[in-house]
């Protein structure tokens, strides 16, 4: 992760709104910003799941729309914490190069 800061040039708030309301926390953004930025991340979200959809249609309906599904012998609350923990980690090493 760390060569990620040394190797690309671009805005960590960039990366998803978790990020972006981390550094928003942190005080690195403005309130106004961020606010800017988590619907922009999210139009866009929403704006590419509909390009794929359009083009992709039979391998979206496939996969259940891309959907996210805990594995078999994990629970909600394993996959809850896998997340958390990752979106720390994802949020800490943003805040540590920014």
């Amino acid at each position: 992760m760390l060569s990620c800061c040394a190797s690309f040039s671009f805005q960590m708030e960039d990366i998803n709104p978790a990020v972006t309301f981390g550094l928003f926390l942190a005080r690195k953004l403005s309130l106004t910003r961020a606010i800017f930025y988590i619907v922009m991340q999210c139009l866009g979200a929403v704006c590419g799941a509909g390009v794929v959809k359009g083009f992709q249609s039979t391998p979206y309906q496939m996969l259940d729309g891309g959907a996210n599904v805990v594995a078999h012998g994990y629970t909600k609350g394993d996959g809850l914490g896998a997340e958390i923990i990752g979106t720390f980690v994802l949020c800490l090493h943003c805040l540590l190069c920014h």
